[in-house]
């Protein structure tokens, strides 16, 4: 309970001082672990979850932190089918998980399966609307579906809630850039490097710009690099 109250207050690393100080004494329990690794995941220490993850899970199978920190483990290593697994296994229990809606529909989205995507980030944004990366995946999979009013709602949802993503306004970029709106998409595009000049959806937007993207298949083929948070754009015929 104590771990639990420190990560709502977002004391990440005085939750892991003091989950490393009992594990070390052993004297920290499974449940206490999982919850220990969903912590890690938020303070981006991506092997400290992972065992602490899977120490959890071999004594309590169903606990939802571990769940949501292996299954964002499993994410981060491009496993869809793992992540999906162990987000199903929460989602059996909590539906109204926002985190799990939200790792399910990331893991959809590895396997380019929009359309499923789409569904399960836009329950995700009803049970956690204040995610800008679930606004951000959400914007992605109708970009993807080329529902681009909707994806346009969803990236402004994001910008709504933080004017300082840079991500946004590439996403923004890519919008206009696919509807033929070089000014709009530019005026974005320079917020966006503005914010962050190695932003993904910046360079797909500059890609796009530039002519580097111009057919469904090249601009598919570079959206799966995207997922794979790979891009390169020598790789998009």
């Amino acid at each position: 309970m104590w771990l639990r109250c420190l990560h709502h207050q977002h004391h990440l690393d005085i939750a892991l001082n003091w989950a490393e100080e009992r594990l070390q004494c052993r004297t920290l329990h499974s449940e206490a672990l999982g919850v220990s690794s969903l912590i890690a995941i938020d303070a981006s220490q991506l092997n400290k979850a992972r065992a602490w993850s899977e120490l959890s899970l071999r004594d309590n199978p169903l606990l939802t932190e571990a769940l949501l920190a292996s299954a964002t483990v499993a994410l981060s290593d491009r496993d869809a089918p793992l992540a999906k697994k162990h987000v199903q296994q929460i989602l059996e229990r909590h539906p109204d998980s926002g985190r799990a809606w939200s790792a399910l529909g990331f893991a959809q989205m590895l396997e380019l399966d929009i359309n499923a995507a789409r569904s399960s980030l836009e329950k995700a944004t009803q049970f956690m609307p204040e995610h800008i990366g679930t606004w951000h995946g959400l914007g992605w999979a109708c970009l993807l579906a080329k529902d681009y009013a909707a994806a346009q709602r969803a990236f402004e949802a994001a910008l709504e809630r933080d004017r300082n993503f840079g991500e946004t306004y590439g996403g923004l970029a890519v919008i206009a850039a696919m509807q033929g709106q070089r000014d709009v998409a530019e005026d974005h595009l320079r917020r966006a490097i503005g914010l962050d000049n190695k932003g993904m959806s910046a360079q797909y937007a500059r890609a796009l710009l530039d002519g580097i993207l111009s057919d469904d298949r090249s601009i598919l083929r570079f959206a799966r690099q995207l997922m794979n948070g790979r891009i390169d754009l020598n790789d998009t015929k």
